[in-house]
Formats: C-alpha cells, sequence, structure tokens
C-alpha cells in the first residue's frame, strides 16, 4: 500500500475487551471502528503537510502514536497482511501522542 498525496495510513488500535477469566467480549465490527480514534502512523504521501496553511512540514514521523479525527478515514484491508488499517487527510491528526 501506497498513500497518495495528502493522505495518510494508520493501524488503529484495537477495542478488545477481555474478562478476566479471559474471557472475549469484543464487540461487533461496527461498534469497534466507531469507537477507534487512535492508532499508529504507518505511512504517508509525499504532500501531506506541504500546505503552508498547515505548516509545510510532517506533524509525525512513521511509527509515531496519534488521535484522528473519529469518523474521518476510510477502512481498508492490506491484501498483503490483512490487516485492517484507516487512511485519513492529513488535517485529520489531532494530537501526537
Amino acid at each position: 500500500m501506497e498513500p497518495l498525496g495528502h493522505r495518510v495510513i494508520i493501524l488503529p488500535d484495537s477495542v478488545e475487551k477481555m474478562t478476566d477469566w479471559g474471557f472475549d467480549l469484543n464487540p461487533d465490527e461496527k461498534a469497534e471502528r466507531s469507537q477507534t480514534s487512535s492508532g499508529t502512523v504507518i505511512d504517508f504521501g509525499p504532500s501531506a503537510w506541504l500546505d503552508p496553511a498547515l505548516g509545510g512540514k510532517p506533524w509525525v514521523e512513521k511509527g509515531d502514536r496519534v488521535i484522528f479525527a473519529k469518523y474521518s478515514g476510510k477502512f481498508i484491508t492490506n491484501p498483503e497482511d490483512e490487516k485492517e488499517y484507516v487512511v485519513v487527510n492529513d488535517d485529520a491528526i489531532q494530537v501526537r501522542l
């Protein structure tokens, strides 16, 4: 996967719920996605944050943990590793952790 333009690829944090005795209480997939708004930056496009209004240089580096605007991106599955990622616009990154 290669992000284009001002897009950022994020590996969202997992929202798993385990009981004390190890029983998985994972919510349904749709509910999990709606709660996810943090993750790790995997890659970003060549023009991410280059707009002078956004500072003209990247706000984050690959591997940084971030919080992004909820409902701001598109979930995609990488066919190479079968993991689900979210693709957001560069200005959807709100906080670097």
